[in-house]
């Protein structure tokens, strides 16, 4: 990230951090919320049963 204060204060304010944040813990706090977000995604999954067998590579077999 560059050197920018501005930058630093605008994305510590996104991750609620304030102003003064550093680019330490702000990159942590994003790090934090992408897991967060990534297990709350994983916890909402529901795979389909894999259906085993031949299939058919015909372009009218296709669903449409």
């Amino acid at each position: 990230m560059p050197e920018s204060d501005s930058l630093r204060e605008g994305l510590g304010t996104i991750v609620d951090l304030g102003k003064d944040a550093a680019y330490c813990d702000i990159a942590e706090r994003f790090v934090d919320v992408a897991g967060g977000y990534l297990a709350d995604a994983q916890s909402q999954i529901k795979m389909s049963p894999v259906k085993w067998g031949r299939v058919s590579l015909k372009s009218s077999s296709f669903l449409r």
